[in-house]
């Protein structure tokens, strides 16, 4: 993407934002034209454009996938980031159209409590604290997690989800109740019941 910056009536100079990369410093050219033009308004929106820019290049190098994963700390601008903190935690595992059958079977006679869930779903983000403090409390059940995203459209299509939230219960690799919506106390109910 390239940012222009105005000369005068007629005249441009451009500059590319991949410039800018390249800059340790991030310092933008002075448009000396422009500000002796009696027209310093557009270099300052330019300035403020470019800094807009910069802004989102780094929101992009935070949302890069494997940017919080694992348990590692990351210093970010100063501050630190552990990988709890954005709700990566191992007891409740991820799940996919490879994984999910192969664990079933791993699973045994053990309780199963599946949460199928997508990322932009605001109930799936209350439930979910909820679901790691019930894998605490019940440790003798097994607690995955499949994301209904494209990628895995066709297992959540085979385990015939409606909505999300849903929590599906598996023992012996077939499925014996199942949850939907954000109903917590029912999740409890059910895994106390079949537990």
């Amino acid at each position: 993407m390239a940012c222009t910056t105005f000369a005068g009536v007629g005249a441009s100079s451009t500059f590319s934002l991949a410039a800018l990369e390249t800059s340790k410093k991030s310092t933008l050219p002075a448009p000396a034209a422009a500000c002796s033009n009696g027209l310093p308004f557009v270099a300052q929106r330019q300035r403020r454009i470019c800094a807009c820019l910069r802004r989102q290049r780094q929101l992009e190098e935070l949302r890069r996938p494997g940017g919080f994963s694992g348990a590692k700390v990351k210093r970010r601008q100063g501050v630190q980031v552990s990988a709890e903190a954005v709700g990566t935690v191992d007891k409740i595992r991820e799940v996919g159209n490879e994984t999910f059958h192969a664990l079933l079977e791993e699973a045994g006679d053990k309780l199963v409590v599946l949460d199928m869930y997508t990322q932009w779903c605001g109930p799936c983000k209350l439930m979910y604290p909820k679901l790691v403090e019930a894998a605490d409390k019940y440790n003798q059940a097994v607690f995955i997690k499949l994301d209904c995203n494209q990628e895995n459209k066709p297992l959540a299509k085979s385990l015939g989800i409606k909505a999300v939230p849903t929590f599906k219960l598996f023992k012996k690799k077939e499925q014996i109740d199942e949850i939907q919506g954000a109903k917590y106390d029912a999740l409890i109910e059910a895994i106390e019941k079949h537990i």
